[in-house]
């Protein structure tokens, strides 16, 4: 029988991982590295919990995958060792590819999004392991014969988005996120190869649904949240103009790779990257606290000690309803430091991969035609985002 290694989670309680090739993937490097980028991004600049990691939320999703697996095979669902342990496996490396910060530095250190760097990834570490994570890779690309694997690792009702939903409401504190994933897991069930929920979890999922909805507008897309992600993508859109132009940077490992990047090897560029987390950027931004370059300056000052950025919302892409007197501040304002943006509040869509719900009668129907309260209307939220002090470049 194998052995088995304990962690203690504060979300779940105790986590069970075998010794063999899931524990030797929890002791990779490239996993390990996840302990180092927090799970939240900024958020801890509006609530001081938020601090846990992906680390947390990787063991999380992997811990949902198990109880989800155990669940099914008491309905009935045939589910090999071997299936069982790529599922484990795609959940546990879903977010390998996230670099630091977590998504607030998408493209911008690397032309490349973090699902196609997490394939990379993936894709190394199943030469490492002689091709071991082959299914788990059939699965996380969606082309293993029973498709129901892969809602489970990304869909509308995935066990990524319930471990981040419990996990982030838990350590930010906001009680609006609390879902019943227990419950959810429970109601999971199979047909035709496709997942399902049974209809006695209808309002479990409908709870799901809207607790996605609050902490988006709550937490994901708070105004402080938004302005500190803006302050960092125009710090370093600035590096990356700066690297273009030959201008002198620190002598740094983020700073190095970005210079670096678009010419090296695929291999390289995976090494590199992997040795990247949250304390480059604290570092770099640390280093810059007293540049020249006063866009450096003001962000680096503006992180470091949470003097951050205003931001004005409207539902109008012209701002019409600004008052004059903020109309002028803002364009008084250089236009290197001033960031325009829109936010969706769509957070479930009619028209894409739905969740469908098996009525007691054995009939499928989709979520959306059982609730009439559920529409596709996308909500866009326009805001600026701008420095509060007056300041010249």
């Amino acid at each position: 029988m194998a052995k088995i290694k304990i962690i203690n989670d504060p979300v779940y309680g105790f986590i069970d991982i075998p010794t063999g090739l899931i524990m030797s993937l929890v002791d990779h490097p490239w996993f390990q590295r996840l302990r180092r980028i927090k799970q939240g991004g900024f958020c801890n600049l509006v609530y001081p919990g938020a601090t846990h990691t992906r680390f947390h939320h990787a063991l999380g999703a992997y811990h949902l995958s198990t109880r989800t697996v155990s669940i099914l095979r008491k309905k009935g669902i045939a589910i090999s060792d071997e299936e069982e342990e790529a599922l484990q496996v795609a959940l546990l490396l879903h977010d390998i590819g996230h670099g630091p910060i977590s998504h607030s530095l998408e493209g911008l250190l690397v032309a490349r999004e973090h699902e196609t760097l997490t394939m990379m990834f993936l894709d190394q570490m199943n030469d490492q392991y002689q091709g071991r994570l082959g299914l788990a890779l059939s699965m996380f690309n969606n082309s293993y014969n029973r498709p129901f694997f892969h809602q489970l690792i990304s869909g509308e009702l995935d066990l990524d988005r319930m471990d981040y939903l419990a996990r982030d409401s838990f350590f930010t504190g906001v009680s609006e996120g609390v879902i019943g994933y227990d419950r959810i897991i429970h109601m999971l069930n199979v047909r035709e190869n496709r997942l399902v929920v049974e209809e006695k979890g209808i309002n479990s999922i409908e709870k799901f649904l809207l607790a996605r909805k609050l902490m988006y507008a709550q937490v994901y897309h708070h105004k402080m949240v938004v302005a500190a992600e803006e302050m960092l993508k125009l710090f370093f859109e600035k590096i990356r103009k700066m690297i273009t132009n030959g201008d002198n940077l620190p002598d740094v490992t983020l700073v190095n790779f970005m210079r670096d990047a678009d010419n090296i090897s695929q291999t390289e560029c995976l090494t590199r990257f992997s040795q990247l987390d949250d304390s480059d950027v604290i570092q770099l931004l640390k280093l810059l606290i007293n540049s020249d370059v006063n866009e450096l300056s003001i962000v680096a000052k503006g992180l470091l000690n949470r003097e951050l950025f205003a931001l004005a919302s409207s539902s109008d892409a012209e701002f019409g309803d600004l008052p004059k007197s903020m109309r002028h501040y803002i364009d008084s304002l250089p236009n290197e430091v001033v960031r325009r943006g829109k936010i969706s509040s769509k957070t479930y869509s009619v028209y894409k991969d739905e969740i469908v719900i098996l009525k007691k009668s054995g009939i499928l129907r989709t979520y959306g035609e059982l609730n009439s309260i559920v529409t596709d209307t996308n909500e866009i939220i326009h805001y600026i985002c701008f420095p509060k002090k007056p300041l010249t470049i």
